[in-house]
């Protein structure tokens, strides 16, 4: 029996091995070679099919369209046909009516004979044409141009359908068309007066011949695809149009016969509404080479015309071959890419073998090792640890510390070497409504998409770090001038065009921007920084997706902006803020029934300050609450006893989204009306929807509260917002007002005036006031005063003007009686 000593044993269980899988490889090589083969030859086949099925396709589609266009132009033929028939019958009745008319104090014999001695020589009664009038006994009254036979003929013919419209026609004028045969049209029209019935009969035969040879003419010459052209053959297999005269043989013209065969096929497919036909074409007058050729016939019914396209299959040919050429080398590939794995399996296991047998000396070897790589450990956290000191955790980008330190850098090297930098501040517009609909998962993943982009449009010496949030700064040094700044703002503006998918949602963002140059700006980065944030609140407050260079007006507007903000408090002890009145008109009256209070500010120093612009800052500070009490309480003084013709002048006062929703608010507004003796049913609270929008439940029991104390509640810029009508629905409102924009375009806007008089029919039905705003011409009143609205205000009036010229401008005088 056959022993094995260790070393062969280890021999064994080291080669062994590496033999199985090589036969293992060997084998399974052959079968993939084989089954490539079988996928090509089954590929190829399968790609002649589909080749060969798609071209028919392509032919059919062509035949049925061709088929369907001649339908169209045979119906639009006999339409036109009609028609020419038509007016020529209408010609012929008013040629009739106007002699009738001319001739109407004569005996009705006499007319007759005049009417028909002039019908008979009309230029239009030839071989093609014919004119009959009949009287109540069908006789026909016209003298036929026909020789007598042909006009007997012509009468037999036309006389089997008429009497029965005939009859018709006598008791109620009326037209008919209608065919007698395939060849001709007839049309009829009554003449009541003498109960006659005239008509024309017009063959068909020469314009239909005509548009057939026009047909033939274009089938000659008509081309589709890449050689696609058309035949056209008889019923008996005349050859009757064809673009070259090879299709079906050699030097086949037109006017000649097809072969039998051939017609035989082409009939038996025409006669299940079309198919294919393949036959051999010969290519040389003995007839031994041919070439296969598909085509695709179809009848045209009523033309006795046959259809058909087609094309050589040996067409394919070449494709094939590139196709089978491509299959073979994907084949060597395979074999290729085979005989490599083969290699590499039987490397692996050598090595494998030796890895074995060195095992207990790469025991060792791992202990040394372990040392090394803790202390690589050791290292990496190192590098990790300042890693993370100097760039943002969650973009990988530089962060602030590290964007300080490369601007200034970069500010020493353009210093050396004459040259620009560029630092810009950029904020990513509405970022926050990322976050607010998907979550601040996807919003820090869209931070982290774009902070890829970002870097990679950064050349070696530009950078870009996440300042926080949603703001990039981008530092680009070595510059000439601003010119190159811009080039940069316009790339970085690319950049975000391209709307970024995560986790399927498709999400766009623009940005604003604010530029600092060195040096022009500063030379100290922290500075370039700040002045490049203050040029991004700039671009922001103009319009979002601008793009801001630092200035002095910047530095201006901040510093017009802190004054605002530091002197508004004070500007209400000083009196410095005051209230104008805007009036009120009644439509229909035209006598002024209320006041709108608006503040006006008139600064120390500054001058008149613009509404908007303190009451934001108001808004912002939180001192809106007080300024509005202020305007409230000052306006109830002014007009608590004003009043004309006896009836009192009522106020609108707006009421900011902070002051309503502060629950002392009820109270502070009763509290004043006590101490001004100012009703409350004559005050009307003006809301703007901006706060029904955000916080729609704090403010409905406000609402109610105040409308039970007797104050009015009106919805100011009506028809802007997105729930106009479900507030109507839900709110305890006594007034809306039409947004100014409205009336603006009302005169130019038929789309306008339409929502102006659906907004006051609404305020009708809900029983409701409506006041028009921004009323600026005679022609906008008149039209709201036409369209029934009860109020309106704007500069065709007055603009807003203070207590005393309110007095002059329309004689008020005090009621002490009000209240």
């Amino acid at each position: 029996m056959f022993k094995l000593n260790n070393q062969k044993l280890i021999n064994l269980i080291r080669y062994t091995p590496v033999v199985v899988v090589c036969l293992f490889i060997a084998i399974t090589h052959i079968v993939l070679i084989q089954d490539n083969r079988d996928k090509a030859a089954f590929t190829l086949k399968t790609l002649k099919e589909s080749l060969l099925t798609q071209q028919q396709d392509i032919i059919r589609e062509q035949v049925y369209q061709v088929s369907k266009q001649l339908r169209i132009i045979r119906s639009k033929t006999d339409n036109h046909f009609n028609e020419e028939v038509r007016k020529q019958v209408n010609n012929v009745y008013h040629f009739i009516r106007n002699l009738y008319a001319q001739h109407a104090e004569k005996p009705e014999a006499e007319i007759k004979k005049i009417i028909l001695n002039a019908l008979n020589p009309l230029f239009f009664f030839h071989s093609q044409e014919q004119l009959f009038i009949l009287d109540q006994q069908g006789n026909n009254l016209i003298k036929s141009n026909l020789p007598s036979a042909s006009s007997d003929r012509w009468l037999k013919a036309h006389q089997v359908s008429l009497p029965d419209t005939v009859s018709q026609s006598l008791e109620k004028p009326q037209e008919h068309l209608w065919q007698n045969t395939d060849k001709t049209v007839t049309y009829t029209m009554d003449f009541p007066a003498f109960h006659w019935t005239l008509g024309i009969t017009k063959y068909k035969t020469n314009a239909f011949e005509q548009m057939k040879s026009e047909m033939l003419e274009w089938f000659s010459n008509y081309e589709y695809g890449e050689g696609g052209y058309f035949f056209v053959l008889s019923q008996s297999g005349t050859l009757l149009a064809h673009h070259y005269n090879d299709f079906f043989g050699l030097d086949l013209k037109v006017g000649n016969h097809i072969g039998q065969t051939l017609l035989s096929g082409i009939l038996k497919q025409t006669s299940h509404g079309g198919g294919y036909v393949r036959y051999q074409k010969p290519l040389t007058i003995s007839g031994k080479t041919t070439l296969e050729q598909i085509i695709y016939v179809k009848e045209v019914k009523g033309w006795d015309w046959i259809i058909g396209t087609g094309f050589y299959s040996k067409r394919f040919e070449n494709d094939l071959s590139e196709k089978e050429a491509q299959l073979i080398r994907y084949n060597h590939q395979g074999l290729l890419k085979l005989s490599l794995i083969a290699i590499i399996s039987t490397i692996l296991l050598i090595l494998l073998s030796a890895y074995v047998s060195h095992l207990i000396a790469r025991r060792f070897n791992q202990f040394q090792q372990r040392i090394i790589d803790d202390v690589n450990h050791l290292e990496q956290t190192k590098n990790q640890m300042e890693y993370m000191a100097h760039h943002d955790a969650l973009t990988g980008l530089p962060n602030r510390i590290l964007m300080i330190k490369k601007i200034n850098q970069s500010i020493r090297l353009a210093r050396k070497h004459h040259r620009h930098v560029a630092v810009m501040f950029v904020d990513l517009d509405n970022f926050k409504n990322v976050n607010d609909l998907y979550g601040h998962t996807l919003g820090d993943q869209l931070l982290k998409v774009l902070g890829h982009k970002f870097k990679a449009i950064m050349d070696e010496k530009g950078f870009v770090s996440r300042f926080g949030g949603d703001e990039f700064i981008f530092c680009f040094p070595d510059l000439n001038n601003k010119t190159e700044a811009k080039a940069k703002i316009k790339i970085i503006r690319q950049t975000l065009e391209t709307p970024v998918n995560i986790e399927g949602k498709t999400l766009s963002v623009g940005c604003s921007i604010g530029i600092t140059m060195y040096p022009s700006d500063s030379a100290d980065a922290e500075t370039l920084i700040s002045k490049a944030d203050a040029a991004l609140y700039k671009s922001k407050s103009h319009k979002k997706g601008e793009a801001s260079f630092y200035d002095q007006s910047i530095s201006e507007q901040i510093q017009f902006d802190l004054t605002i903000e530091n002197d508004l408090q004070h500007a209400l002890k000083k009196q410095q803020v005051y209230i104008l009145y805007q009036p009120q008109i009644n439509t229909t009256t035209g006598q002024i029934v209320g006041v709108e209070a608006l503040a006006r500010w008139n600064h120390e120093t500054l001058g008149p300050v613009p509404p908007a612009k303190f009451i934001a800052t108001a808004e912002k500070t939180g001192l809106i609450y007080e300024l509005g009490l202020f305007v409230f309480k000052q306006a109830c003084q002014d007009l608590c006893h004003l009043s004309i013709q006896d009836e009192a002048i009522k106020l609108s006062v707006n009421i900011s989204p902070k002051q309503l929703i502060n629950p002392k608010l009820p109270n502070h507004l009763l509290t004043i009306c006590s101490e001004t003796a100012m009703a409350p049913q004559r005050i009307i609270l003006e809301i703007t929807e901006n706060v029904l929008i955000d916080r729609l439940d704090e403010v409905m029991p406000q609402l109610g509260q105040l409308r039970e104390l007797g104050f009015g509640i009106s919805l100011d810029d009506f028809g802007t917002g997105y729930s106009s009508l479900n507030y109507l629905h839900h709110l305890p409102l006594t007034e809306i007002k039409i947004d100014r924009s409205f009336i603006h375009n009302l005169l130019e806007s038929s789309q306008s005036e339409m929502l102006v008089k659906m907004i006051i029919r609404i305020g009708k039905f809900c029983n409701m006031s409506v006041v028009a705003e921004g009323v600026e011409t005679e022609a906008q009143f008149n039209k709201l005063a036409a369209h029934h609205c009860d109020l309106v205000q704007g500069f065709y009036f007055s603009p807003a003007i203070d207590i005393d010229q309110l007095l002059i401008q329309y004689d008020i005088s005090p009621d002490t009686q009000l209240g």
